[in-house]
């Protein structure tokens, strides 16, 4: 799976008729391959993840597709920035707090400024870290820990986005 190709940023969509992707480009145009005249406009709700991880990545993203949401994926947070910069549409950000470079917890702060209304569900498997940054009050959301069971991160977004 990859999360974006040439520039451009996939999104994925599942439904119970069939799975549906479609590419936004910095344009605005979309290839010719990707074109489907039986298309309906696609209104679920859209989530980022953001995992530096790829079997977890990967993971995440065929649970959120399972559950009929559409799904953007990035694997830093420089990329994730550019998608929600690009992209008006994310209304749930699910990042891993723990990454090299920018971490979920500046991610969600440098995403917070920009959309102060997109909801942020982190994740991590560092216990310490999660309890520390909870108590300190300087997230924008809950944290999931790892390894999480698909019904505990379902639960979670439909809190999120009723």
């Amino acid at each position: 799976m990859n999360c974006a190709v040439d520039g451009s940023t996939r999104f994925f969509s599942y439904s119970a008729s069939a799975a549906v992707s479609s590419q936004v480009r910095r344009d605005n145009s979309r290839p010719e391959a990707d074109l489907d005249d039986d298309a309906q406009p696609d209104d679920n709700p859209r989530i980022l993840v953001v995992e530096d991880d790829e079997l977890v990545r990967e993971f995440a993203v065929r649970l959120i597709k399972s559950l009929g949401y559409s799904v953007a994926c990035a694997a830093d947070g420089m990329e994730a920035m550019r998608i929600i910069e690009e992209t008006s549409t994310i209304d749930l950000l699910f990042t891993d707090i723990v990454m090299p470079g920018v971490d979920g917890i500046i991610l969600a702060d440098m995403v917070k400024q920009r959309r102060p209304a997109l909801k942020i569900l982190y994740t991590t498997g560092y216990r310490d870290i999660a309890r520390a940054k909870s108590e300190a009050g300087i997230l924008h959301g809950r944290i999931l820990e790892k390894p999480y069971r698909p019904a505990e991160l379902e639960a979670e977004i439909r809190r999120l986005l009723p």
